[in-house]
């Protein structure tokens, strides 16, 4: 059992029933299911990239980690950090798995960077900072890899997807190909015990493509549908072909895992939920937001954005290399300052903190101004927090349509007990769905509307259900099955034969096994609690970017 192997393939975003509507066209999908397990996997809530890979990694619900979006406050501030491995208290599976002498492979796992010491290599995944070079472990893998597979990008932009859907899908195909050169590099040169790879691919294409396959999008254009309305199919085809081949280079003692972080869904609209707690009167700004004077002229920050992306598409295809890098500098110094103000973010505006009781921070949370928590907090623990996070909950529960007047299908998904301890977290206070997710939350200030359907992309978003598939040695045949994504870690070390950590909130997915194996004891160790140490801490511009990119995909 000590020498059973397990190979991991995440696809960001995958949503189940695209497969299974076209198991005809998805052969390997098809043959895991038949020769395995298969079913849906839950995510967090929310169902974010940055908490369901942190809790996929580590076993652990976004409440005890504390993450649940890709910024976190800083401590004593309003302002916003971006998230990143650093933040991790106690073991991720790839640590827990090199403390016990297995050697482990992991690549291009989102929010792994910066890349800490494993028994074995790790390369982080998005988000990284360009031109950063603490993204490798070991650091020498970096040259070897330029000689070997043509070099290895771990900074990733969808910049193309706001100029042309050609060039977005020329970039997608590349990085995909990219990536499989490196793991079919690495799973066949190295010795492993535990080897992942993720595939964002089917994220990106989803996000800028739902548009083209689905009729009641507002931005759905039967004309380009014809041309593009095949592509995320397509895509996961192409997915397909690559799962074939990574599974014809393990043995079949190996047990293999496809997994997403969430399942996907139509973006229909957005909730402006700062400007809506403005008008509500729970969040009070010292002045009227300032629009850039290019609004005026009828812009939106997507045109805006567009134009920003196809001037720097024509900077790297016509300037001089010699050249290139100034050009580049000089523009994205004027681009910010172009757009940065066109609809500033709630830490770019100037907001009354002493006269505000509440907050709009990540994608459908909400934070209420705590005293001794937020550090300019005006709300008491206890009774006036109940108070304002019951009437804030209803009013959220009265949102109707603006085009019908009907009520919206508001959901609170989660709310913190009230408490007169325990506020120094980042949890949020409330969590919310509405449309199930098919109205999104926008976080900037100074929209004219509160619920707006004339939006741009990203046209499709993330939903609760990803998938879980799972087939090898011991593993039943042909069974559906349910699980969370907090499950998967606790299963893999019991795969394996490795002590799983006690306090980790996920289960092993016993029934997922045949009895020898599902009735094997999963032996417990207590657990340090202990933060792994900090091998590079992100410098200011490090972290500006990340949260730069975020904004670009619609995070902030």
């Amino acid at each position: 059992m000590n020498n059973r192997k397990v190979l991991v393939i995440g696809l960001d975003g995958a949503y189940l029933d695209i497969i299974k509507q076209n198991l005809d066209k998805l052969p390997n999908f098809s043959r895991m299911m038949k020769d395995g397990v298969s079913g849906t996997l839950k995510s967090t809530i929310p169902p974010l990239t940055s908490p369901a890979w942190l809790s996929f990694m580590t076993g652990k619900n976004p409440e005890k980690l504390n993450i649940f979006g890709f910024i976190k406050r800083k401590a004593q501030t309003y302002e916003p950090e971006a998230v990143n491995s650093n933040f991790l208290y106690g073991e991720t599976l790839w640590r827990i798995l090199s403390e016990n002498e297995r050697r482990v492979i992991v690549l291009n796992v989102p929010l792994t960077f910066p890349a800490q010491t494993v028994n074995g290599i790790l390369i982080s995944g998005f988000p990284v900072p360009e031109g950063s070079t603490n993204y490798i472990y070991p650091r020498e893998l970096k040259l070897e890899l330029e000689k070997i597979v043509g070099g290895y990008t771990a900074t990733r932009t969808l910049s193309g997807a706001l100029v042309d859907d050609n060039v977005f899908l020329k970039e997608l195909y590349r990085l995909t190909e990219m990536l499989m050169r490196t793991t079919k590099y690495l799973i066949s040169k190295y010795d492993w015990d535990f080897f992942m790879v993720v595939f964002m691919g089917t994220d990106d294409i989803q996000h800028f493509f739902w548009k083209y396959m689905d009729p009641k999008h507002p931005r759905y254009d039967p004309t380009k549908a014809k041309v593009y309305g095949g592509e995320i199919l397509k895509y996961y085809q192409k997915i397909d072909e690559c799962l074939g081949n990574l599974i014809k280079s393990v043995n079949n003692d190996t047990i293999v895992i496809i997994m997403s972080d969430h399942g996907f869904g139509p973006y229909y609209g957005r909730f402006a939920a700062n400007d809506w707690l403005i008008e509500k009167g729970y969040l009070k700004l010292m002045d009227e937001p300032q629009k850039n004077w290019l609004l005026k002229f009828g812009l939106i920050r997507e045109d805006l954005d567009k134009y920003a992306a196809y001037a720097r598409i024509l900077l790297e295809k016509y300037s001089l290399k010699k050249i290139l890098r100034f050009s580049r500098y000089l523009f994205y110094r004027l681009w910010t300052k172009v757009i940065r103000y066109s609809y500033p973010s709630l830490w770019e505006t100037k907001v009354d903190w002493l006269r505000s009781v509440a907050y709009a921070w990540e994608w459908t949370s909400i934070f209420i101004n705590v005293k001794g928590r937020e550090p300019k907090g005006i709300v008491e623990p206890g009774k006036q927090y109940e108070e304002v996070q019951n009437s804030i909950i209803e009013e959220l529960e009265n949102l109707s349509d603006p085009r019908t007047n009907r009520k919206l299908n508001v959901r609170i998904l989660k709310k913190k007990k009230p408490s007169s301890e325990g506020y120094n977290t980042q949890i949020p206070d409330i969590i919310f769905s509405i449309n199930d997710f098919e109205i999104g939350t926008n976080l900037t200030v100074g929209h004219d509307e509160v619920i707006d359907y004339k939006i741009e992309d990203p046209s499709g978003f993330h939903r609760l259900d990803g998938i879980f598939l799972m087939k090898g040695k011991g593993v039943k045949k042909g069974v559906e099955t349910q699980a969370e994504i907090i499950d998967l870690t606790p299963t893999i070390l019991h795969i394996m034969n490795v002590p799983i950590p006690s306090d980790v909130d996920g289960k092993v997915i016993r029934e997922a096994f045949e009895a020898y194996l599902a009735g094997k004891e999963a032996r417990h160790k207590e657990a340090s609690g202990e933060r792994p140490e900090e091998k590079h801490v992100l410098s200011k511009d490090e972290d500006e970017q990340i949260k730069k990119r975020l904004k670009e995909l619609g995070y902030l």
